[in-house]
């Protein structure tokens, strides 16, 4: 009975590894969160899926070892072209969750940070968190207001979408990061803006301002600092300034580095 037991087992794990490694390399997004989280991921995943896009997260992750659910999640990060980083108190909370994270910074993935349930700090993740470094310069979509979760899980969708159509194929190259960077300023959509000022270190509460505003990249090129310290996105003096060295700096980098190296042209 027990070899018995013991082979039927050798066998679920062999099939098991076989479905895994199908899935890493078919999968456009994958979903990290913790079970206290799952219900409330779920109407996002369904509504990804629904866009035609494979989603994965493990089944249950009470049932299995934290080696094997490590060594799993990590076969499809691997090969997952998106990653969504569901964020909460329980999440900051899970090494695993962590880990997971880390593996996706490792690998360069396409970062997505949502918000999924209460965070204590009011940054979000705090800033010696072993996640900040991959995760404190993103923007991060607030999914735990009621009356936003239907425009927010849009707003996601759209981003996803975005992503996945980057590489030739239609579905983005997986070891290529998401940067705003790599789009001319005048090129950017609302959702590229707000990953930059949240490069910038900017509150989430006036990113949000920018974003329901439908700010795009030629309006920061042709917004005055009045319209940036302005009711309607409510920068303040330091934080219009930062954006214009920014700017600058996207708009001009060889001046840029030409000047940092040259401290005496700064005056020129």
């Amino acid at each position: 009975e027990g070899f018995g037991t013991e082979r039927a087992r050798r066998e679920c794990g062999s099939v098991r590894r076989r479905r895994m490694a199908h899935m890493a390399s078919s999968v456009d997004v994958f979903f990290s969160c913790v079970p206290a989280d799952r219900e409330r991921v779920q109407h996002v995943r369904e509504m990804i899926e629904k866009a035609g896009y494979s989603c994965w997260w493990d089944a249950d992750k009470t049932q299995s070892s934290k080696g094997l659910l490590l060594q799993e999640a990590a076969e499809v990060i691997d090969g997952c072209h998106v990653f969504v980083c569901c964020l909460s108190d329980a999440y900051l909370a899970s090494p695993l969750a962590s880990k997971e994270v880390k593996l996706a910074g490792l690998w360069s993935k396409c970062i997505i940070p949502v918000s999924v349930g209460a965070l204590t700090d009011p940054g979000g993740v705090p800033a010696k968190h072993a996640i900040a470094p991959h995760v404190a310069k993103l923007y991060s979509l607030d999914l735990t207001s009621e009356d936003k979760f239907s425009a927010k899980s849009r707003e996601l969708l759209a981003r996803l979408g975005k992503q996945l159509s980057l590489a030739p194929d239609g579905r983005r190259s997986a070891s290529t990061p998401s940067d705003t960077r790599q789009v001319p300023v005048a090129e950017m959509q609302p959702d590229d803006v707000c990953q930059l000022l949240a490069r910038l270190y900017i509150p989430p509460e006036k990113i949000d301002r920018f974003m329901s505003n439908g700010v795009s990249g030629k309006d920061l090129l042709e917004f005055s600092d009045e319209d940036f310290r302005g009711d309607d996105l409510g920068l303040s003096f330091i934080q219009v300034k930062k954006l214009r060295r920014e700017l600058e700096t996207l708009l001009y980098p060889s001046e840029v580095r030409v000047q940092a190296s040259h401290p005496r042209l700064r005056g020129a």
